[in-house]
């Protein structure tokens, strides 16, 4: 009887996880941060790590263009670097940062104090920009083989995201796991592309 109730426990976990999951996701894309920027730019490429089970919120890394002028700013999570891996001091500051953060969690993406802009030196903001329009970002897509993803599958892995915006739609690329599957299916050029862009947002925005 001990075991069939901790199994059902188990379920309910993994569903919550599935549910927050599938939550975030959707206030992403459906966001008034995303609005704004499809209404006030030209084109803007947004970077982000999917949440999953684990991690509720995602830190959005943003590239916009309007004319010609590029604009680079970011919507993340400001404690993160504080709770995330560590246990805070139990006084009445970590309790803030704490509760400051379960805030940052609970907040839909909108232009609120979390997006911030990003000051980028000319030559790397123009390169950086350049870079990312010749790999087509529109045209990439995640293809793993059924047999590898069969063979080697991780729920809950992570992955890559794009949200691709112009005046007239937003776009998503997803890209699961790109980093174990390029290992175990070195060929496919899409997936380089994304591990690519990557790189190139690292070197703009810092690795995270």
């Amino acid at each position: 009887m001990i075991v069939k109730k901790t199994s059902f426990y188990i379920v309910i976990v993994i569903f919550l996880g599935l549910s927050n999951y599938s939550n975030c996701q959707e206030q992403i894309e459906s966001s008034r941060l995303v609005t704004f920027l499809e209404q006030n730019t030209d084109t803007t490429i947004i970077f982000y790590y999917p949440p999953n089970s684990w991690v509720r919120y995602t830190d959005q890394l943003i590239i916009s263009k309007q004319g010609d002028n590029l604009v680079f700013s970011s919507y993340v999570n400001p404690y993160k670097h504080y709770s995330f891996g560590h246990k805070p001091p139990e006084d009445q500051l970590g309790k803030k940062f704490i509760a400051e953060e379960k805030i940052f969690e609970k907040t839909v993406p909108d232009t609120n104090r979390y997006f911030l802009p990003k000051d980028v030196n000319p030559s790397l903001r123009d390169s950086a920009w350049r870079a990312i329009i010749r790999f087509s970002p529109w045209a990439l897509k995640d293809t793993i083989s059924p047999e590898i993803e069969q063979k080697y599958w991780v729920y809950d892995a992570g992955g890559i995201s794009l949200l691709l915006i112009t005046k007239d739609s937003v776009k998503k690329i997803v890209f699961y796991d790109p980093w174990d599957f390029q290992q175990y299916e070195p060929g496919k050029t899409n997936r380089k592309t994304i591990l690519k862009i990557e790189k190139i947002f690292d070197r703009v925005f810092g690795k995270r």
